[in-house]
């Protein structure tokens, strides 16, 4: 299992988003994510895979 740990950056650019949606969505919890610091916040990469399947695979917002 990968539990490696995503910015917001790094999670917008592989779904084509701004890294501003991805912080919406995180805050939302739409996207789950991981609070490290007041201004930090990562995704757990496989939060992410299993966020994109659920949307049926697809990378776009």
């Amino acid at each position: 299992m990968n539990d490696k740990l995503l910015s917001l950056k790094e999670v917008a650019d592989r779904l084509g988003l701004n890294p501003e949606t991805i912080r919406r969505w995180t805050k939302s919890g739409k996207l789950p994510a991981v609070k490290l610091g007041p201004n930090t916040v990562r995704v757990k990469e496989l939060d992410l895979q299993e966020f994109i399947e659920s949307r049926g695979g697809g990378g776009g917002g």
